[in-house]
């Protein structure tokens, strides 16, 4: 059993998303805490003029609290990140295809979804389905037992799941 235990990110890169397609079960790190200027509420995209630049969700301070708890704050952002995804990826090749989809998933996702770990793990698997015909199987560590410190919470969570593989970095794995 390979399993990927991974934060939720807001619209992972492509290689957060290929340590998917090598796993069997991936375990959501809802009920670590959030902290500012991580990737589990903003994300980078390169804009029209080519330059990298940081898009995000509006969370409000919230420091310390379980990402699990990180309620979306405005839910006029949706359109916002749209047209801005929009403007940078105009001329991309595949864009009058693939944009539709992203735009409805987009709008479709923040008018369900009212926390950060519900929004960022239905963009996730939407996107991983839609790009691979595939689902992956997920767990949230909030419901799993396991202790606060970092390597011992690794172990336990790969104990629970039956984990002989844990899928980490590019790729690579760890055999336990």
């Amino acid at each position: 059993m390979r399993v990927v235990i991974h934060q939720p990110y807001f619209l992972p890169w492509l290689g957060y998303m290929s340590k998917l397609a090598f796993c069997d079960l991936f375990v959501v790190l809802d009920d670590v805490l959030f902290s500012k200027r991580h990737y589990i509420d903003r994300t980078r995209i390169v804009n029209m003029q080519g330059d990298l630049q940081w898009i995000g969700i509006p969370v409000g301070q919230n420091l310390g609290v379980p990402c699990r708890d990180i309620r979306f704050i405005d839910f006029t952002h949706a359109e916002m990140l749209v047209r801005t995804l929009s403007c940078s990826y105009a001329k991309a090749d595949h864009y009058g295809h693939e944009f539709p989809y992203l735009s409805y998933l987009l709008r479709s996702v923040f008018s369900q979804f009212s926390t950060i770990v519900e929004i960022n793990v239905a963009l996730l698997t939407a996107l991983y389905e839609y790009t691979t015909n595939r689902r992956i199987p997920i767990i949230m560590s909030s419901t799993l037992h396991t202790p606060n410190e970092p390597t011992q919470r690794i172990l336990s969570i790969c104990k629970q799941t039956g984990a002989s593989e844990i899928v980490v970095g590019a790729g690579s794995s760890l055999h336990l």
